[in-house]
C-alpha cells in the first residue's frame, strides 16, 4: 500500500521457508517484503478461511447454458449404504451424518 506508514518487524522463520520465500519472490519479480506482506494480506482479506478463496474461484467459473445428458445423469447418481456398513466405518458415517 502506497502512502502507508511502515514499520520495521522481525520473524523467525525456518531457514527451507525463508529459503522458499525469496525462490517465490524472485519468480515473482518483487521483494521477499513485498511477496510476504501481499500474501498475509491475501490471508486477512479471506479471513484466513480457505473455503472463503474457493468460493470467490468458484463464482468466476462460466457454466454451459445447457447440461449434457451424461452430466445430467451423474448429478443424480445416489449410493445407499446398509446400517451395518455404516456400523461397520466410523468415518463413513460421520461424513454421511448418520
Amino acid at each position: 500500500m502506497e502512502g502507508t506508514r511502515t514499520i520495521q518487524t522481525a520473524f523467525r522463520f525456518k531457514a527451507e521457508l525463508v529459503s522458499r520465500l525469496k525462490q517465490r519472490a524472485r519468480l515473482e519479480h518483487k521483494s521477499v517484503n513485498a511477496y510476504v506482506e501481499e500474501a498475509v494480506e491475501k490471508a486477512l482479506d479471506s479471513g484466513g478461511d480457505p473455503y472463503a478463496r474457493l468460493s470467490s474461484k468458484l463464482k468466476g467459473i462460466k457454466v454451459p447454458g445447457e447440461i449434457s445428458p451424461e452430466i445430467e445423469a451423474i448429478s443424480s447418481f445416489k449410493v445407499e449404504f446398509t446400517a451395518e456398513e455404516l456400523a461397520a466405518d466410523d468415518r463413513l458415517a460421520y461424513i454421511l451424518g448418520k
